[in-house]
């Protein structure tokens, strides 16, 4: 059963109740044995001593640079990720994973933002930040391509189940992890792509997979995982199939269910989506190469976590006996809110060394020259000189206070942030749009303004040839998506934010 533990219920613990098509070449691609010999091969142990650590893990974090702040709950970023892996998870052996869709910035709308800039910047922060290991997703390739995706900055990549037509892997299929005398491997499971650029690629399925690998796995391993965007009924059927797999750690599935053990399955745990959670699996291990069991209430894993190093506190005997001849295991849904803020974390001056250069460019996009195909924006002034009723209706909704709404939200520099400024002004880092965000900028460009829903219209009703676009539900989706507006539906948001009258 997929185990993401609902937001309603993490919160009160913190807060009280209140691609491009182009010639491929392959490069030399990595020797698979000599992956499975990157570690010692000692006998396998049968010693029962114990061994405590955390599996850290994100997923899907789809280009997120920083905390959104159109949701209710505006969390995220690396900075704050990088604060509470330093903060909550002091003291633990902490291995950090990423399920993959990590790269590709808008994969929820039609407003996606596929700069490779974006994407090169994220491999590098995800590095900065310690991530042990990356499965490689469909999307990962369409921000960067195959190419640049094997040899870009980033944590190692891995996929066991991408093939060129050759018959060899483009990543290595398994990474053997070693940290204070823990090993764990593990094996990266990639769902196949369905852009038709990449279907080149050859992907075998996950059980054929794991049945060919397994045994190639050191025999020293203290635990083997199964890590990356995996489809929901595939893996759902292996559950049973292979014991030797502690966890499959998933991007988030398209049938979500309540979390619920399963006993004597291999249990299947979720990323939260787009970094605005981590995913902190608490193990206490005595069996190696074991499936993990949960039998332990929640209330004596917070406590062990309080006293962990009181070895006196009865809760250590509590769990001993719980785990005897077991692996037992806690997940917590950490949400990196406002209070993993801080100000002098390096990732911090790269994000913004980052915003500053693309609201640069896009103001070099805004002064380029209009055409007759790119006729660039009249402004709102404009418009109103013949439709004023619909000027007037529009004044009254949230879309004419989009501008205002970041300079009263709680999360700082939201003015100066790109991935903003984008939904909350009028052409921004289109041919006479809106680039940086300067004082003429803004008194002819901020807000949500007719042309943000309708299209450029300079040179409108003079050229016959400019015309407006109808709006309908793709348009908004843009700004709209199921990541910053879940609760949007076309019909009402239409009536309730624009100047249509019906």
């Amino acid at each position: 059963m997929r185990s993401l533990m609902p937001i309603s219920c993490i919160i009160p613990l913190f807060f009280g109740c209140t691609g491009d098509q182009q010639t491929l070449t392959f490069p030399t691609l990595p020797d698979i044995e000599s992956s499975t010999t990157s570690s010692t091969t000692a006998q396998f142990s049968t010693s029962t001593q114990t061994k405590e650590f955390v599996l850290s893990l994100v997923g899907e974090v789809r280009g997120e640079l920083e905390p959104c702040g159109c949701p209710t709950l505006p969390y995220g970023g690396f900075a704050r990720r990088t604060v509470a892996l330093q903060e909550v998870l002091d003291g633990h052996t902490v291995f950090q994973l990423d399920a993959g869709e990590t790269l590709l910035k808008g994969f929820f709308s039609n407003k996606g933002d596929t700069s490779i800039d974006r994407a090169l910047l994220i491999g590098e922060l995800s590095k900065d930040i310690g991530v042990d290991v990356w499965t490689v997703g469909p999307s990962d390739l369409i921000a960067v391509g195959m190419e640049t995706l094997q040899t870009m900055t980033g944590p190692p990549r891995i996929s066991a189940t991408w093939y060129n037509n050759e018959g060899q892997r483009y990543f290595e299929p398994f990474k053997v992890i070693s940290k204070d005398n823990i090993q764990i491997a593990v094996i990266g499971l990639s769902t196949h792509p369905t852009d038709p650029r990449y279907q080149f690629i050859e992907t075998k399925s996950a059980k054929e997979t794991l049945a060919a690998l397994l045994p190639d796995i050191p025999s020293d391993i203290d635990m083997i995982v199964a890590l990356g965007s995996m489809d929901d009924e595939e893996i759902s059927d292996l559950q049973y199939t292979f014991p030797s797999i502690a966890l499959f750690l998933s991007t988030e599935g398209a049938n979500y269910e309540d979390p619920q053990h399963k006993p004597n399955a291999t249990q299947i745990i979720e990323a939260p989506k787009q970094g605005r959670f981590i995913q902190n699996i608490y193990v206490r291990q005595t069996q190696p190469q074991k499936r993990l069991d949960n039998h332990v209430n929640e209330a004596d894993w917070r406590t062990w976590l309080m006293v962990k190093d009181d070895p006196t506190h009865s809760v250590h005997q509590t769990l001993a006996e719980k785990g005897q001849r077991k692996n037992l295991y806690f997940t917590e849904l950490i949400p990196l809110s406002a209070t993993f803020d801080r100000t002098d974390t390096a990732s911090q001056e790269k994000i913004a060394s980052f915003a500053q250069s693309t609201i640069q460019k896009s103001q070099a996009i805004a002064e380029q020259p209009t055409t007759t195909t790119e006729p660039g924006f009249a402004a709102s002034g404009r418009c109103a000189q013949c439709h004023t009723a619909e000027m007037a209706k529009w004044s009254f909704t949230n879309h004419s206070r989009a501008w205002e709404s970041l300079l009263t939200h709680p999360v700082e520099g939201s003015t100066t942030n790109p991935d903003c400024i984008g939904c909350h002004t009028t052409g921004f880092g289109q041919v006479g749009g809106f680039g940086e965000p300067s004082t003429s900028n803004l008194r002819k460009f901020k807000a949500v303004q007719c042309e943000a829903c309708h299209g450029p219209l300079k040179g409108h009703p003079n050229d016959k040839s400019i015309q407006p676009t109808p709006i309908d539900k793709d348009t908004c989706l843009g700004c709209h998506d199921a990541a910053n507006s879940p609760d949007f539906d076309f019909d009402t948001y239409l009536r309730k934010a624009t100047c249509q009258s019906k």
